[in-house]
């Protein structure tokens, strides 16, 4: 067992989450499909936040580095259904698994809860320039303003101490 599921599990943290096809997604303009959910981190069986996930389809089951058109077909399937692609008996054509879905891991949801939840370590001028954001920006503001979010409810349910015990676990994740 990995070092960051020990202190998950140390802490009680669990996740429920719910597919969204990459149709409906706030990704949906992309160039590439991804992988969605509503994801809920929980402490004790409580709600510690809710929020929308993703992951690039380089996390789906049938993506391979070298593309076919068939790999391509599939990871749209998985990125649209949440289930894992399985080739019919024509060869090149795809169905949902529906005993396979595709769930997001619970250590990277936490990582990347973590890495919104630095905001709290910055005001926005130095924020943005730590992270590469235009401080004229109405985007980059929305943006800090929703890390802080993640970063005060983290605190709140966790404590500085826990949140600081995972970010430590978690720093070369």
């Amino acid at each position: 067992m990995s070092k960051q599921k020990e202190v998950i599990d140390e802490m009680n943290l669990s996740l429920d989450s719910v597919f969204i096809p990459w149709s409906q997604s706030r990704n949906k303009g992309e160039k590439y499909p991804s992988l969605n959910w509503k994801v809920s981190l929980k402490k004790d069986g409580k709600d510690i936040l809710t929020t929308d996930y993703m992951a690039g389809c380089g996390h789906c089951p049938s993506y391979q580095q070298k593309e076919s058109y068939e790999s391509r077909q599939a990871v749209k399937l998985e990125c649209e259904s949440g289930f894992e692609a399985r080739e019919t008996w024509s060869s090149g054509n795809y169905i949902p698994d529906k005993k396979k879905p595709i769930l997001p891991e619970l250590e990277n949801v936490v990582w990347c809860f973590l890495l919104d939840s630095e905001v709290i370590d910055y005001d926005f001028k130095d924020w943005c320039a730590n992270f590469g954001y235009d401080e004229d920006s109405i985007k980059a503001n929305n943006i800090y303003k929703e890390c802080m979010e993640v970063a005060l409810k983290m605190i709140r349910s966790l404590g500085s101490e826990n949140l600081e015990k995972l970010r430590v676990v978690f720093q070369d994740y």
